[in-house]
Order: structure tokens, then C-alpha cells, then sequence
């Protein structure tokens, strides 16, 4: 059967058994698909907490006997009077056929495209994640010390792709960036200097919204290099639900612990839009988040709560490897501690591929 018939059927049924947990108690006793979960009073059943109705005055429990699902999400114990029909996400990311010359596109044609054999030559030492840089701060009063505080990816000759919020450190705008891929203890790594910091127009710190931004390096690199060539870009969002995808970092392995000088990745899952949106409801108290999850978010989780992206990794990239290409769809934007059972929310880099694309490709527009 076609992935997308298998998708629609399982939407189908999904959605069924959702309604089917609304009805009568009478129907419900006859259903013995549905784990019951008693602890007091109304009968419960084991369902995703995006299924279940927010109240305050009522306690939703993560109970024993409810466990978690095939994705790995907690299942909560619900009143069967707050069950809900699952929400589906309004616009659901589903991959489409794009122009041909779409420029995001071609771009990383041209920084991956096939390379002739050398007679005689010498294998390069490859490394997995070339475009990974590092934004560095000179101290105040010593030029030689350099502090890296956010990551930030090569997509352009003379440009690395950032979250806005690094522009708002105690010490200012960062001073130098640092090319990549292994460690920043590495002597034979050179740091560049910094043109000009651009961040999104529509950006407003401390908010988390529109966090992304660029900066523009002092120098010219080679994107299409064969020892550091520039990560791609995405011409649309077609993250699915349980995707895997990759972030990276120099940060600290730990909340509030000692920063990494070796470059770590680790293995996330896309989180459900629509579970995201529960975790994270709007909050008008809140600096950062006042009208909760939008479509220009992207969230992830590790179901195990061991991996996570933490202090430090700002600016760092959410990573999908495609044919053998590297994208990043994603700009490490926050989180709630380390590794603490909440996703971590990455700004889509597809949502700002207008503004993104006048600014590294201005001799496209």
C-alpha cells in the first residue's frame, strides 16, 4: 500500500477510536481496546495529554498503568468527560513538487555536485558536520581569549545562520566566529572575523518569536568546498511527526554544568505539532512565549529524556540528512531545563527562506 494511503487510513482510524472514547459509558464497557485506568471516582482512560481537556480545578495523573505509546509520548490518566477528538494539525507539512529553479534548491546542487576523480590523490579526512561554527566573544580586557557561547551554521560564502537571540549576551554582539566540525580546543582552526550582525527584522528580545539571524563574515569561503562545504537549506518544511533529526552543539552536557569544547550531536524526534501546542499553551505572563507554539516553530524530543540540546547550543542547527545532503530545518531556539521531559523549540528556518535568501544570494534578487 502507498505511504500515503497507510498515513490516511491510520489518520482515519486514529480519529474513529478518538470519537469512539466520547460516547456513552455503556458503549465504552463493550470496548476492550482501551486501557481503564481507576484511580477515583469517574472512570479514565490512557490517552495522549493533547487529547485530553485543560482544567485547572482537575488533576490529569501520569499513572503506572498508562505507560507510554508506540512513539514513546506519556500517556496521561483522563476523566472520560475531558476526553477530546485528537487534534490535527491546520496545515499539515506534506512534501510537495517545487519549481525547479527554486534557489534554495539549486544552491545545494551546486555546493554538493559530482566531483571528477583525482589520479593519485590522497584520501581527505572527513568530517561529519563541516557546516557546524561557533560564535565566539573576545573578552574586554584580553583579545586573545575568546569565549563560544551559540552555534551557528555555514549555508553561505560569507554567511553562518544564528538565532537572534545571541545578539543579547551581557558582553554584546559576538566578535569572531569559529570555523568548525570537530573541536573548539583544535589549534589548526581559524577564526573569522565579523562583518555585521543582521538579525530578523521582526525580532523582539526576549521573545522566542522570529528568533533567527545572520551574520555576515569578513571574509569569503568556498560553500561548495570538498573539505567544509555549506549545509543546505530547506525550500519547505517537510518535517513529519517522529521524524529523527539531528542538533549540535559546544554547550553544556548538563543544566547549568561545564560547556563541551568537542562538537556533540545527538538524535531527537520531531514532537507532534498539536502535543507541542498543549506543552506549551499561551501564556500572557510569559517574556518568551506569550502566544504559545505557531507554525514557525519546530519542536523535538528524546522519548528517553537522556539527549537534549541545553545552554550554549543556541544557534546551533536542527539537522535532517537527505540524499546524503545535510538541511537544516531547524535554529535551537529554547527549552525547559536540559533534558526534562519537554521538548526543546527550534525556529523553522523554511518559514524565513524569503528573508533568508535576499540577504546570503542578493545577486538572485
Amino acid at each position: 500500500m502507498h505511504l500515503k494511503q497507510i498515513f490516511s487510513v491510520k489518520l482515519l482510524f486514529s480519529v474513529i477510536l478518538a470519537t469512539g472514547l466520547i460516547k456513552s459509558s455503556n458503549a465504552d464497557e463493550n470496548n476492550e481496546t482501551r486501557h481503564v485506568c481507576n484511580i477515583s471516582g469517574e472512570p479514565r482512560r490512557c490517552v495522549p495529554h493533547a487529547w485530553c481537556k485543560s482544567d485547572r480545578n482537575v488533576i490529569h495523573f501520569y499513572d503506572d498503568q498508562c505507560d507510554r505509546d508506540p512513539n514513546g509520548i506519556r500517556l496521561v490518566c483522563c476523566l472520560q468527560s475531558h476526553l477530546l477528538v485528537p487534534k490535527v494539525d491546520k496545515k499539515p507539512k506534506i512534501a510537495v513538487d517545487l519549481p525547479k529553479d527554486y534557489l534554495a534548491r539549486k544552491k545545494c546542487d551546486d555546493y554538493y555536485r559530482p566531483i571528477d576523480g583525482l589520479t593519485h590523490g590522497e584520501k581527505v579526512l572527513k568530517r561529519e558536520f563541516p557546516f557546524m561554527f561557533a560564535l565566539g566573544w573576545k573578552a574586554k580586557n584580553d583579545n586573545a581569549t575568546i569565549v563560544y557561547k551559540c552555534g551557528a551554521s555555514f549555508i553561505a560564502a560569507r554567511y553562518v545562520l544564528t538565532a537572534a537571540h545571541c545578539f543579547y549576551d551581557n558582553d554584546g554582539l559576538p566578535s569572531v566566529v569559529r570555523a568548525g566540525g570537530i573541536s573548539l580546543a583544535d589549534n589548526d582552526v581559524q577564526n573569522i572575523e565579523i562583518a555585521e550582525c543582521i538579525e530578523h527584522p521582526d525580532y523582539e528580545y526576549p521573545s522566542s518569536y522570529n528568533d533567527i539571524a545572520l551574520v555576515k563574515l569578513a571574509e569569503y569561503r568556498e560553500p561548495a568546498s570538498m573539505v567544509e562545504p555549506a549545509a543546505c537549506l530547506p525550500d519547505y518544511n517537510g518535517l513529519q511527526a517522529h521524524d529523527n533529526v539531528i542538533v549540535l552543539g559546544y554547550g553544556q552536557t548538563s543544566f547549568a554544568g561545564i560547556a563541551s569544547e568537542d562538537l556533540l550531536k545527538a538524535t531527537l524526534k520531531v514532537y507532534p505539532q498539536s502535543q507541542c501546542e498543549q506543552d506549551y499553551p499561551p501564556d500572557e505572563l510569559s517574556r518568551n512565549l506569550r502566544n504559545g507554539i505557531s507554525e514557525n516553530f519546530i519542536c523535538a524530543i528524546d522519548p528517553e529524556n537522556l539527549r537534549d540540546t541545553c545552554q550554549g547550543d543556541s544557534g546551533g542547527p536542527l539537522v535532517k540528512v537527505l540524499v546524503d545532503r545535510p538541511y537544516i530545518f531547524g535554529v535551537t531556539s529554547f527549552g525547559v531545563g536540559c533534558a526534562s521531559g519537554m521538548p526543546g523549540i527550534y525556529t523553522s528556518v523554511a518559514e524565513y527562506m524569503p528573508w533568508i535568501e535576499k540577504i546570503i544570494w542578493p545577486d538572485v534578487y
